[in-house]
């Protein structure tokens, strides 16, 4: 029926608000196919390989990273959904129902099924009837059918803000655990997550103990509060601008210093393949020097305006890097302080940016350098052409979950998937790519043309 519907032919309000219920209850329905799609992968025996449980290669996350790369998905995305498709499909029946039937949505479900995750009933539950006992897991069933129960009748017409309480509610109502078990498991996924936003802007996200992240917002606000009354009179800055400026500034001195808090009591910072932590922008040497506008590469987030790498580097320490004009593609890279292995790598991690699994966007700098042709197997080199940038997950899932890679050309990856699938993962470019120019015409000499 939607595909004979075009908006412009629905002239009454009440019927537009009508046609976009029934495309999000048709996305809905597609979305409960996919969700026992996936769960139905998660089972399947490809997911399964021995070698791959051995090493903590999930079921999950072998299912997770065959979707990711099909659909375009970021590896931790594929597994995530196909930890929520196995949860639904095992344990809230109902809500997979009310998913085909387009009465809610999927992140709607999603929540509900995160949400009963905190349920973790005691040992040695009995019937209240029988008397006999009762396992854990038919004790956490009943009690995700409760809340499920609760939450499910009313979860279409409330919004993903109230659905969410709402499911936390019927949690807390049900949960035998205490407020305080609850909490300490919750401190157990304390995270900080960046995103990349547009505009050569960026969101860092905190989620940790709220005492915890309190403090961190009582330290920027008492910060901020200090900062403006010891500028110009004639700053401007808002107290939201000085939070982030007193933020980025301690940030700024512990990379600087290597210390946290750019105290020298203060802890010293990690390094990564031998490398003290530093924030890598790749810009061209016309750019540097002001001949041309191009944009730079910030390692981590993408592309920034060319007065943020000037500024970068103004305060950098320099790395020559030689790119071809005309692909952009890295050619060579000196670094005279570094001893030759460290060179290589530093080499491989700037050609590769990031794993160079065909969807995942992690750092290269928080990345293993693997050899593309394992070492002792005929053809393999510690070469750049047989060294690719793989952050653990997917290198596990090339080593134990029976992905293939090969590497045809350097900074060039080609990768089969244990179902026959097959994808690329082509380098982006380092260097601007500069068109070839026609030569001058030439001017009229006064010679007759040649033969003179």
């Amino acid at each position: 029926m939607l595909t004979a519907v075009h908006p412009d032919d629905v002239a009454d309000a009440y019927d537009l608000v009508e046609l976009a219920a029934a495309c999000r209850r048709l996305k809905a329905w597609a979305d409960g196919i996919e969700v026992e799609t996936a769960a139905a992968l998660a089972m399947h025996p490809v997911c399964h390989a021995p070698e791959a449980a051995r090493n903590g290669f999930s079921p999950i996350r072998a299912a997770g990273q065959l979707l990711a790369a099909r659909l375009g998905l970021a590896p931790s995305t594929g597994a995530d959904r196909v930890a929520v498709a196995c949860q639904l499909v095992d344990e809230l029946p109902d809500t997979v129902v009310a998913l085909f039937r387009g009465e809610i949505d999927y992140p709607k479900a999603a929540v509900l099924a995160v949400g009963v995750r905190a349920l973790d009933p005691p040992d040695g539950c009995q019937d209240r009837v029988t008397g006999e006992q009762i396992t854990a897991d038919g004790l956490r069933r009943g009690l995700v059918a409760q809340v499920e129960a609760a939450v499910l009748p009313k979860a279409g017409a409330r919004s993903q803000r109230q659905h969410r309480d709402a499911v936390a509610r019927a949690v807390a109502a049900v949960a035998p655990k205490t407020a305080e078990e609850r909490h300490q498991r919750a401190c157990e996924d304390r995270y900080v997550q960046f995103r990349p936003d547009l505009d050569g802007m960026a969101w860092l996200h905190v989620y940790g103990p709220a005492e915890d992240v309190t403090a961190v917002k009582a330290m920027l606000d008492a910060a901020a509060e200090a900062a403006s009354r010891a500028t110009d009179p004639g700053d401007e800055r808002t107290a939201d601008q000085l939070r982030v400026d007193v933020l980025a500034q301690l940030a700024w001195a512990s990379l600087d210093t290597g210390h946290l808090g750019g105290c020298a009591h203060g802890s010293r910072l990690g390094r990564r393949h031998g490398r003290a932590a530093t924030v890598d922008v790749t810009v061209p040497l016309s750019t540097l020097i002001g001949i041309d506008e191009a944009p730079a590469e910030l390692a981590g987030y993408g592309p920034v305006p060319a007065s943020v790498a000037r500024r970068i580097a103004a305060h950098g320490t320099w790395r020559r890097i030689l790119t071809d004009p005309a692909t952009g593609a890295l050619l060579d890279y000196g670094q005279t302080r570094y001893p030759p292995p460290a060179e290589l790598a530093d080499h491989v991690g700037i050609r590769d940016r990031t794993c160079r699994f065909t969807t995942c966007s992690q750092p290269a700098s928080r990345c293993q350098a693997d050899h593309t042709t394992p070492a002792g197997q005929p053809g393999w080199s510690t070469a750049s052409g047989n060294l690719g940038m793989l952050c653990q997950s997917c290198h596990n899932g090339k080593t134990h979950a029976g992905w293939q890679l090969t590497q045809p050309r350097p900074g060039h990856f080609a990768w089969r998937a244990p179902t026959g699938h097959t994808y690329t993962a082509d380098p982006e470019p380092i260097g601007p790519i500069v068109q070839p120019q026609p030569p001058p015409a030439d001017r009229d000499s006064g010679l007759d043309p040649p033969p003179f």
